[in-house]
C-alpha cells in the first residue's frame, strides 16, 4: 500500500503540465494562521531547513510538497536527500538553502516582490531515506489585517485560495493551531468545519505545547474532547527561534520533542501518540487509506473526464487546410451540415431536449399566419372608416343629376375600394413579420464549425442575407397585385355573393322598401350611425340606404376578408420562405468557392486553436492517468 502514494504523486506531476486542478486528488492541505507553526511542522516531518522564513505573509503560493522514501540509502557518490522542481524537470538540488532560494524565486516570478498572492502552485518532490510517502500542500497563512503595502483584499484572496484547497472532498485538512490560542478562536479549525463540518478529514496538529502558561496544558485538546474530531489531534513541539538562529539539528530537536512528552507529567501516559514522528506515521497511513478508500471514483471520474474531452476535442476538428480536395469537401460539408440544421428548424422537426414552452423555427411563421395575423385582419371593420354624411355625400356625387333613390353602383364599388384597401397594411407587416423570423431562424444554426471559421460563417450569412432581401420586393408586389385585384374589379356576380346581391336588388326595385323622403328625420344612432358618427340632417330613407350599404358591403368585404387571409399566407410561403430557401444552396456553392480563396475562408477563429490546444493537453493528461491508474490494478492493498 506505500506504492499509492507515489502513483498519485504521477497523477499530481501529471496534471500539473496542463496547470490546471482538473481532477481531485487525494492530497492533504495544511492550513493555519501567520505564526501558528505551520511552516515548522513541515520542516520537522521533513527534516530539514527549506522553507522562506521572515515577517508578514512569506508563503504567497500553494506549495505542493511530494515527499518519497528512499528504500535504501543511495551510493556514498549520489546525493542522499535531493529536490527536484515540476517547472525544472531534470535538475536536481542538493543544497536546501539552494531550494529555499528557488521557492522564493519562482514565488516572485509569478507574484512580484511585493506581498501579493497567487493560486498557482509550485510543485516540489524531495527524496529522502528519512522521510514517509506523503503529499502536503502548504497554504498561505491566514491572516486578518493587511499590513505594509498590502492591498486591504489580500486578506479575502488569502482565505479563499486557502479554501478552495480545503473544500474539496478528496482532501484531508491538517489544521495547525498553537497551544496557547484559545481552541475557538483557531482560524484553522473555523475554516475546516466549514469545508468540513463533521470534522470527518480534519487533523488537528496542536503546536507550541512547551509555551503555555503556567499551570496549564492542552491535555483536553489532545484527548478530542473540547472541539471533537473525527481523527483527532496531535500535539508537536517545534524549534524555537533561538533554536534556529543556533542551527539546531533536527535530529536534536526530535530527541527533545521526544522527551519533553514522555517526561512531562500532563502528557507522559500520551507521549506515543504526540510527536512530530508520531505525526508523520498518522498522515502516512491516512493519506494511504484515504487514497485507497477514493481509487474506485477516481478511476470512474479519470474514464468520464477523458470521455469528455475526447468528445469535445473531436468537435474541434482539425486543419483542414493541408490539401485543395480536402478543402473543397470541408467547405461543402460545413454549407450542407448548415442547411440541413436550418431545414430542420424550419420543417419543425425536434430533439428529444428541445423546449417546448415557446414556438420555435417554423412554427413562429405558422403562429403568426394563424394567429397574429388572422387577429388583425378579422379585427378590421366591415367598411372603410366613413360617417354617414361622407357615406351620403358619396351616393350623391356618384348620383349625379339623378336623385340618389337607392345607392348607385360606382357609390357602392368606391366604398368597397376604400374598405378593401385596409387589408394591404396587415399584410405587408405579415411580410416583414416573417423576414424576421427567417434570420431569427438562421442566427439558431450553430454547430462547431461555424464557430471555428468566422470568415466563412460571415461568407454564409451574407448569402442568407442576400437570399431573403431578394425575395422580399417579389413577394410585397404579389401580395400587392392581390389586393389590387380585388379593388380593381367588385364582382357581385360572383357566386359566393349572389344571394346578397338580389337580396339587396329586390330592395331596390320594391318602392316598399323605400320610403320617400318627405321630411328630414334624426336617424337612428345605432348600428353604422353610431359606429362613423351619426348625421342629424339625414332622412329615414337616407339611413335606410346607407345601412343597406352598410350591411351588403360588409357581406362582399367578409368574403374578400377570407380569401385574403388564405391566399396571402400561401403567397409569402412560396415567394419569400420557400424560394429564398431554394435559393440558398446553389447560391452558397457559388458565391463562396468563387468569391475568394478557401484558405482564407477557413481562417480559423484563434479562440477555438488555443480551446483545441488545451483540450488536446488535457486528454494526453487523462490518457497518461489511465495509464498511472492501471498500476493500481497490480497492487495488494
Amino acid at each position: 500500500m506505500e506504492r499509492l502514494i507515489p502513483i498519485i504523486n504521477k497523477l499530481q506531476d501529471v496534471f500539473n503540465t496542463v496547470g490546471q486542478d482538473i481532477i481531485d486528488l487525494p492530497q492533504i492541505c495544511v492550513i493555519g494562521s501567520q505564526s501558528s507553526g505551520k511552516s515548522s511542522v513541515l520542516e520537522s516531518i521533513v527534516g530539514r531547513d527549506f522553507l522562506p522564513r521572515g515577517s508578514g505573509i512569506v508563503t504567497r503560493r500553494p506549495l505542493i510538497l511530494q515527499l518519497i522514501h528512499l528504500e535504501a540509502p543511495p551510493p556514498e557518490d549520489q546525493p542522499q536527500e535531493y529536490g527536484e522542481f515540476a517547472h525544472l524537470p531534470g535538475q536536481i538540488f542538493t543544497d536546501f538553502n539552494a531550494i529555499n532560494e528557488e521557492i522564493v524565486n519562482e514565488t516572485d516570478r509569478v507574484t512580484g516582490t511585493g506581498k501579493n498572492v497567487s493560486p498557482k502552485p509550485i510543485s516540489l518532490r524531495l527524496w529522502s531515506n528519512k522521510v514517509l510517502n506523503l503529499t502536503l500542500v502548504d497554504l498561505p497563512g491566514i491572516t486578518k489585517v493587511a499590513v505594509g503595502d498590502q492591498p486591504q483584499s489580500i486578506v479575502q484572496e488569502i482565505y479563499d485560495m486557502v479554501k478552495s484547497f480545503a473544500i474539496k472532498p478528496n482532501c484531508l485538512i491538517l489544521a495547525i493551531t498553537p497551544a496557547n490560542q484559545d481552541l475557538a478562536n483557531s482560524d484553522s479549525l473555523k475554516l475546516a468545519r466549514e469545508v468540513d463540518p463533521a470534522g470527518d478529514r480534519t487533523i488537528g496538529v496542536i503546536t507550541k505545547v512547551d509555551l503555555m502558561d503556567q499551570g496549564t496544558n492542552a491535555r483536553d485538546i489532545l484527548e478530542n474532547k473540547i472541539y471533537p474530531l473525527k481523527l483527532g489531534y496531535i500535539g508537536v513541539v517545534n524549534r524555537s527561534q533561538n533554536d534556529i538562529n543556533t542551527n539546531k539539528s533536527m535530529e536534536d530537536a526530535r530527541k527533545d520533542e521526544r522527551q519533553f512528552f514522555e517526561n512531562h507529567r500532563d502528557y507522559s501516559d500520551l507521549a506515543d501518540r504526540c510527536g512530530t514522528a508520531y505525526l508523520t506515521v498518522v498522515l502516512n497511513r491516512l493519506l494511504m487509506e484515504h487514497i485507497r478508500s477514493c481509487m474506485p471514483s477516481l478511476r470512474h471520474t479519470v474514464q468520464t473526464m477523458l470521455e469528455q474531452k475526447e468528445t469535445e476535442l473531436e468537435g474541434y476538428g482539425t486543419d483542414p487546410t493541408t490539401s485543395k480536395g480536402t478543402l473543397n469537401a470541408f467547405v461543402l460539408d460545413v454549407i450542407t451540415k448548415y442547411l440541413d440544421i436550418f431545414n430542420t428548424l424550419l420543417s419543425g422537426k425536434r430533439d428529444k431536449d428541445d423546449d417546448d414552452t415557446t414556438s420555435r423555427g417554423g412554427a413562429r411563421i405558422s403562429r403568426v399566419f394563424l394567429t397574429d395575423y388572422e387577429k388583425a385582419i378579422d379585427e378590421l371593420p366591415g367598411l372603410a372608416q366613413m360617417n354617414d354624411k361622407q357615406v351620403f355625400n358619396l351616393m350623391k356625387n356618384h348620383a349625379g343629376l339623378s336623385v340618389p333613390l337607392f345607392t348607385p353602383h360606382k357609390a357602392f364599388d368606391m366604398v368597397l375600394f376604400r374598405t378593401i384597401e385596409q387589408l394591404r397594411a396587415p399584410s405587408m407587416k405579415l411580410i416583414d413579420d416573417v423576414v424576421k423570423i427567417l434570420f431569427d431562424i438562421h442566427n439558431q444554426v450553430d454547430f462547431m464549425e461555424l464557430s471555428r471559421f468566422n470568415i466563412l460563417a460571415d461568407a454564409i450569412h451574407a448569402v442568407v442575407d442576400e437570399c431573403i432581401r431578394s425575395c422580399i420586393k417579389p413577394t410585397q408586389d404579389f401580395v400587392s397585385d392581390l389586393i389590387d385585384n380585388e379593388r380593381s374589379f367588385i364582382n357581385t356576380a360572383r357566386p359566393d355573393f349572389r344571394g346578397d346581391q338580389a337580396i339587396y336588388a329586390g330592395k331596390a326595385k320594391d318602392p316598399r322598401t323605400r320610403p320617400l323622403p318627405e321630411k328630414p328625420a334624426v336617424p337612428d344612432p345605432v348600428g353604422v350611425c353610431s359606429i362613423y358618427g351619426a348625421s342629424k340632417e339625414l332622412t329615414p330613407h337616407q339611413s335606410t340606404e346607407i345601412k343597406d350599404l352598410e350591411q351588403i358591403g360588409g357581406r362582399y368585404f367578409d368574403i374578400i376578408r377570407r380569401q385574403i387571409k388564405d391566399l396571402v399566407p400561401k403567397a409569402i410561403v412560396k415567394f419569400l420562405v420557400n424560394r429564398s430557401t431554394e435559393m440558398l444552396r446553389p447560391k452558397m456553392i457559388d458565391d463562396i468557392f468563387t468569391m475568394q480563396e478557401l484558405t482564407t475562408l477557413l481562417q480559423e477563429d484563434p479562440s477555438i486553436t488555443r480551446k483545441r490546444i488545451a483540450c488536446t493537453q488535457i486528454v494526453t493528461a487523462l490518457r497518461k492517468a489511465q495509464v498511472i491508474l492501471l498500476e493500481v490494478r497490480t497492487l495488494k492493498i
